[in-house]
């Protein structure tokens, strides 16, 4: 019996790029597919710094400095969340709920329930995922509250998105 090898090559080789592509295609979902199960909006395009202090961040239009949490290294790209206490980042934010979304929180840098519960208010009134973390989805929805005269203040803008 005589075997032809070039066919018999070329089949084994078809199959094996039959079964690489398979395998390629289901490392493809997998992958994709942990990337599609649900997450938080404050887990996407953040950072895990958090958030610290008070910082700039500047209007929309008028490029003003408006006051807004940013980390210890001026990054705006950060997150607030309950349990932090005498921050100055969260004054910033509770100040901006008060003034801009008509919230009464004592502004004293804890973020504790009263905070909590008003970021969600303010997160539904913004159209963001009420889920009471502050970060870059948040950020770029909101107003933040400015106080100088002198800039015109006091007023309530959105400044530039991360």
């Amino acid at each position: 019996m005589r075997i032809n090898t070039a066919t018999s090559f070329r089949g084994v080789a078809r199959g094996a790029r039959r079964a690489f592509a398979a395998g390629l295609s289901a490392l493809v979902l997998t992958v994709v597919g942990v990337g599609l199960g649900a997450t938080p909006a404050h887990a996407v395009d953040q950072s895990t710094a958090t958030c610290t202090k008070s910082g700039y961040g500047l209007a929309l239009g008028s490029g003003i400095p408006m006051h807004v949490p940013e980390t210890s290294s001026g990054s705006e790209n950060c997150l607030l969340s309950a349990s932090q206490y005498g921050s100055g980042a969260t004054k910033a934010l509770q100040t901006a709920m008060n003034k801009c979304y008509g919230e009464s929180l004592t502004v004293d840098g804890v973020f504790g329930s009263k905070t909590t519960a008003a970021l969600k208010r303010t997160q539904t009134k913004i159209g963001v995922t009420s889920d009471g973390i502050y970060g870059v989805k948040t950020h770029n929805k909101m107003k933040f509250y400015e106080d100088d005269t002198a800039d015109g203040g006091p007023y309530c803008a959105k400044v530039e998105a991360l």
